[in-house]
């Protein structure tokens, strides 16, 4: 079964059979129209099943949970491929998606669907400052809750002090940037031009049969607590 979200596909197997998984993820790696795919983690274990190439678990882009089918977790996403600097009538970002054949849509891993804006508005922020660090949604929450004179301990974000007038904490974050891969690539692959829909026309244009993914993230450090930041996701067939 597959959920169209846009910029992105959820793939649910009934059975969670290993053999159609691996079957389906070698399928979404040969067609270059697809980017970096993620899979629940139980098919990457090791031992008598054999872990899937080239890819990396769901978990990595918090987009597992230990209920999974429980609460419609798919054994699958993958994003469609994606560029950046391309841009439509001044506006950059393209990307292909799954269902409206439109000229525009959202939900890729490409930065410019992750880089988002927050904007907030109030005696509580300071006013006119554009803060470039790294936050997300789950930021909200905590922060919203400090404002309120509560605490959510176990959140997984964190109080945006950046942009109050009184923080929680006056410390300076630290932010490192880095590049994460699967453990091993995918080899041997067929890949197959985008403009043939069959997959019978190969792409000459690339021998070597192997596909990766680059998995962007920024860790962010401040009060001893570092949080984690999905920046994009890309795959590289070469």
């Amino acid at each position: 079964m597959v959920a169209t979200n846009g910029g992105s596909d959820y793939f649910y197997v009934p059975g969670h059979d290993q053999a159609t998984v691996a079957r389906l993820v070698r399928f979404l790696q040969q067609r270059q129209e697809y980017g970096a795919v993620f899979v629940d983690s139980r098919y990457l274990a090791t031992g008598l099943r054999p872990a899937i190439q080239g890819v990396l678990p769901m978990s990595m882009v918090n987009l597992e949970s230990a209920t999974r089918q429980d609460n419609g977790q798919p054994d699958v996403v993958v994003s469609f491929s994606w560029d950046s600097a391309q841009a439509i009538q001044g506006v950059p970002g393209i990307e292909f998606e799954s269902f409206a054949g439109q000229r525009g849509m959202h939900g890729s891993f490409s930065p410019a669907d992750v880089h988002n804006t927050l904007i907030a508005k109030g005696p509580a922020f300071q006013s006119g400052l554009r803060v470039a660090i790294p936050s997300g949604n789950v930021d909200v929450a905590p922060t919203v809750a400090y404002l309120l004179g509560q605490s959510l301990p176990r959140a997984d974000g964190r109080i945006l002090n950046e942009a109050l007038v009184a923080p929680a904490s006056a410390r300076t974050p630290t932010v490192a940037a880095s590049v994460m891969h699967p453990a091993s690539a995918a080899s041997g692959l067929r890949f197959e031009t985008l403009t043939d829909l069959t997959g019978r026309t190969r792409d000459n244009t690339l021998t070597g049969g192997s596909y990766t993914i680059n998995l962007n993230v920024k860790d962010l450090s401040v009060d001893g607590k570092t949080y984690r930041y999905f920046d994009s996701a890309q795959a590289v067939r070469q």
